[in-house]
């Protein structure tokens, strides 16, 4: 959207790649249509990497045109837009081209070896999964402010991680990685329903609209009820970790050990 960050981006690549990084002005694209005008440029591959927002848009438009995807987590913000990725992934399928996303602990051996053996009843019947996602409240874009943006909706895309509409909240942006693992452990059934509850008790006027904590039961059937703790506030307990209980054993996962 942002001459700045196309610009800062290709340094970036320049500095990691030295040599090797060929990129013509001609080809940087800038503003919210951008995205169109790489897409007609006759590429095999998009890599969509931008606030999650606009994913589903971007995701559309590249399946529509027939190119292969890699699609950061989270595909979207709400639940239109999540009808949206399930119908483009369909299409995909149906055309042949690739949709791969960015849930990153499917992508992990370790993870893998894990749920392959949770997957094949090494703990039993599953009764109850608790996922944490309890960290420091995030500081972030801290360059940008009313100030030096122009317009509500700058302000609001320089950072984006604070609006709904842009990141989903960060129970979509980043604890959608312990509900998928929760999702994985049961074998990717849906849940019946859901039950939640979140607030806001930390968060300034800068950080925009997001919670600061949620927490959700996720219920089954047979009274198995898998629970969601988020929480990004400072100077409490933090972990990011999975217990997944059966009726034989208990798996205990840790993030990064």
């Amino acid at each position: 959207a942002f001459q700045d960050k196309a610009d800062a981006g290709l340094e970036r690549i320049k500095k990691y790649h030295p040599g090797k990084v060929n990129v013509d002005k001609k080809r940087i694209h800038v503003g919210l249509d951008a995205y169109q005008k790489v897409i007609d440029s006759d590429v095999d591959v998009v890599l969509l990497t931008t606030p999650p927002g606009f994913r589903a848009q971007h995701i559309k438009t590249a399946v529509d045109a027939k190119k292969h995807v890699f699609a950061e987590k989270p595909m979207s913000t709400d639940a239109p837009s999540a009808r949206s990725v399930i119908e483009s992934i369909a299409k995909a399928k149906k055309q042949g081209t690739s949709v791969v996303d960015g849930f990153v602990w499917r992508w992990t051996y370790a993870q893998r070896d894990t749920y392959e053996l949770i997957l094949g009843g090494e703990l039993g019947d599953l009764q109850a999964i608790y996922s944490s996602y309890n960290n420091n409240a995030r500081k972030r874009y801290v360059d940008w402010n009313r100030e030096n943006t122009k317009t509500d909706v700058e302000y609001m895309l320089r950072r984006w991680y604070y609006f709904t509409w842009l990141s989903g909240d960060h129970i979509v942006e980043q604890a959608v990685h312990s509900i998928d693992k929760m999702l994985w452990a049961k074998n990717d059934e849906v849940p019946a329903y859901a039950v939640a509850n979140g607030g806001r008790q930390n968060r300034g006027e800068e950080e925009g609209n997001i919670y600061d904590h949620f927490h959700v039961v996720y219920e089954y059937p047979n009274n198995v009820r898998c629970h969601l703790g988020s929480r990004q506030q400072g100077g409490c307990h933090g972990e990011n970790h999975d217990y997944i209980n059966g009726t034989q054993g208990t798996a205990v996962i840790k993030r990064g050990q």
